[in-house]
């Protein structure tokens, strides 16, 4: 099956809809037989042009992995006010482009290995107006819930503590939080890889993304230290930082849900 029709079966599979992003993380893993640079240049001449195309994608970002995600490091967000536009007559009537020469497989899950997630918009916090084209880089940050937590406490900890914190750090432009729907991965047949539930993309205006300043910029408070022991006792976490190569389409994902209280 092609990429295209794959996303499709699975987004119509799991009947999913709504707000949010197509998040797409990939890898070569035969190098013999298509090179980086034409891979790059595939998504941003030819596959990403044919997303923004299908009505209902109003933006799109591709972005390379700095740190913690080298795995799969070419990302490719797609942003939607409803998913369900990946299993519609336009996604699906999408051209099938080849990306090898000929004589060569016409099918990219033969040599590029990608996982899909599919995530729900839940709110957005934006501490600087600027248009998604000025991002440089972004963070991101999963985490499951795995232990015992007081109802109500991750939310009020993220749209108070943790974007407050965030507005402090230079360069730092908005924030947006998701929930998981779906993810399914190519060369497993369909197999399901580790999806945190929650998924999170901090933009910066600059290239550099220091992670470990970010994790280690906690509230300094004894409430904040108090809050924040019963969320890492009751949370695990994955991180990732990405800078971003290109954008498409509008001046934001998502418009911002809330400010914070003076």
């Amino acid at each position: 099956m092609s990429i295209g029709k794959d996303l499709a079966a699975e987004t119509r599979k799991h009947n999913i809809s709504g707000p949010g992003i197509l998040w797409v993380a990939s890898r070569i893993h035969r190098p013999d037989q298509i090179s980086w640079p034409a891979f790059q240049q595939w998504n941003d001449d030819t596959l990403i042009p044919n997303l923004m195309s299908v009505p209902g994608v109003h933006a799109a970002m591709r972005a390379t992995a700095t740190e913690y995600a080298l795995d799969r490091p070419n990302a490719v967000v797609s942003v939607t006010d409803d998913l369900s536009v990946f299993d519609g007559s336009s996604f699906k009537a999408m051209p099938e482009h080849r990306v090898l020469p000929d004589g060569k497989s016409d099918n990219p899950g033969d040599y590029i290995d990608y996982e899909a997630r599919w995530y729900n918009f839940v709110d957005c916090f934006e501490h600087v107006k600027k248009p998604l084209s000025e991002t440089r880089s972004f963070m991101t940050t999963g985490w499951d819930v795995t232990g015992d937590i007081r109802p109500g406490l991750l939310d009020q900890w993220w749209t108070t503590t943790h974007c407050e914190q965030l507005s402090k750090l230079p360069g730092f432009v908005r924030t947006t939080r998701y929930k998981a729907k779906h993810a399914w991965w190519s060369v497993g047949g369909g197999a399901t890889l580790p999806c945190p539930d929650w998924f999170e993309i901090i933009e910066f205006d600059h290239p550099d993304v220091d992670i470990l300043t970010i994790v280690e910029h906690p509230d300094s408070s004894e409430e904040g230290q108090e809050v924040l022991e019963e969320l890492l006792a009751s949370l695990s976490f994955e991180f990732g930082g990405f800078c971003v190569e290109k954008t498409w389409g509008r001046d934001f994902m998502f418009k911002p849900t809330f400010a914070l209280k003076s």
